[in-house]
């Protein structure tokens, strides 16, 4: 029986394919330390400022601050934009 000689390509092809699928899936690690200010953040949201810092007083979503300023990292507000949306239409 004749073998396939380019049955290790198609191996090694198949390899390199599961390596790149797995890193697309990875985020970005260049986002993942980035840190955000309060006008930004509530403009990624699409949100007023006084509601994004109302839920930072709550505890909704997790914030740092420096001094007198308020940061927000890239992972924390993705992180916490699912929650948040739910939050938004939600009856009090």
């Amino acid at each position: 029986m004749i073998s396939n000689p380019f049955q290790s390509i198609e191996d090694r092809l198949e390899n390199i394919e599961g390596l790149l699928i797995e890193i697309k899936r990875q985020p970005k690690k260049e986002n993942q330390d980035k840190l955000y200010s309060v006008a930004e953040a509530a403009d990624i949201l699409g949100i007023a400022e006084i509601t994004l810092r109302l839920w930072i007083k709550d505890g909704k979503i997790k914030a740092e601050r420096f001094g007198r300023r308020i940061r927000i990292r890239h992972k924390d507000l993705y992180d916490s934009g699912e929650e948040v949306k739910s939050l938004k239409y939600q009856r009090q």
